[in-house]
């Protein structure tokens, strides 16, 4: 068995390694990305599945560019974010509008898995904006009502090519959680990929939250990096 995936994010940090990976991945029939632009590394020889490009100039005309795309599909992955700084009307925009636009079309047309990346200091009363709107992710897109919704809560993201400069003082200090760009998309892809599977085999219970925290996924990546390298 093989499953349908689209991906909001995918010129993003985390989206190109989940881009990466799933060019490669022999469980994925087909892949959509919608986007503002399509990658030159994007070649279509290269992908082993299907691969898919909704292009538009703007994500706000998202809605009307993904009516019908997703049908027949399993799943949907958002890794929608912003680095550099923008005012909260803005981030809101990247970080919640477009999701939640991507993902109630997505579920209107019957995709029963979502996953979002928020991240591990969520709190939607927070004074500062990032776990703030994190936060509100998180409380919200829950009652979308998707049958399956992971939460993919990751610590400080490393090895990414840009770096807002907080990030690349924090990378130092320790005690802070942290993941590698490949090891998160490698955790998200793989989740979304199982989980889908197991729904079409019936073998996961309908209605599930999946709050999948940050050890959870180190531990994950470190998995399947094991076992494909045996």
């Amino acid at each position: 068995m093989k499953v349908k995936i689209a991906l909001l994010g995918a010129t993003g940090a985390i989206g190109k390694e989940i881009m990466k990976l799933a060019k490669k991945d022999p469980r994925i029939e087909e892949l959509c990305v919608v986007v503002r632009r399509r990658l030159d590394t994007w070649k279509d020889e290269e992908f082993q599945c299907k691969l898919k490009v909704i292009q538009m100039e703007s994500l706000d005309s998202m809605e009307e560019h993904i009516k019908d795309q997703f049908v027949g599909y399993d799943g949907i992955i958002s890794t929608m974010g912003c680095l550099s700084k923008m005012g909260e009307t803005e981030f809101r925009k990247v970080e919640i509008q477009y999701p939640s636009v991507f993902a109630k079309s997505a579920l209107s047309q019957g995709v029963k898995y979502f996953g979002i990346l928020t991240s591990g200091h969520c709190d939607a009363n927070s004074m500062f904006i990032l776990p703030k709107i994190k936060g509100e992710i998180e409380r919200d897109f829950v009652k979308f009502g998707f049958p399956h919704l992971a939460y993919f809560r990751a610590g400080l993201i490393t090895d990414r090519e840009e770096a807002r400069t907080i990030e690349k003082v924090l990378q130092w200090v320790p005690f802070i959680p942290k993941i590698t760009a490949p090891d998160l998309g490698r955790a998200i892809l793989d989740h979304a990929i199982e989980t889908a599977l197991k729904i079409q085999t019936g073998e996961i219970e309908q209605n599930k939250h999946h709050n999948v925290q940050h050890n959870d996924m180190i531990r994950h990546a470190a998995e399947i990096r094991q076992n494909q390298s045996k």
